[in-house]
């Protein structure tokens, strides 16, 4: 596992778009060429994990696709 330090710029792959409760939303993205290419691929127990820590505050209401994760990051990029 590469160390990444605060500000680094890396490539992902989105997974996963979790929806909270407080409208917000969290890209769950793995490394290019994982063999992990959907949330159902991750481990039960890593999938809680996720779910905990993102949901501590504001549940996660539902877990989007790959395909909503993507549609997510097009319309939230700045231009």
């Amino acid at each position: 596992m590469r160390r990444l330090h605060v500000g680094d710029t890396i490539d992902v792959e989105p997974i996963a778009l979790l929806k909270r409760g407080d409208n917000d939303q969290k890209v769950v993205a793995v490394e290019p060429g994982s063999s992990i290419t959907c949330w159902d691929d991750l481990e039960r127990s890593r999938r809680d994990l996720v779910v905990r820590f993102y949901g501590s505050h504001h549940p996660i209401t539902s877990v989007g696709d790959k395909a909503e994760a993507e549609k997510y990051i097009l319309n939230s990029t700045i231009s």
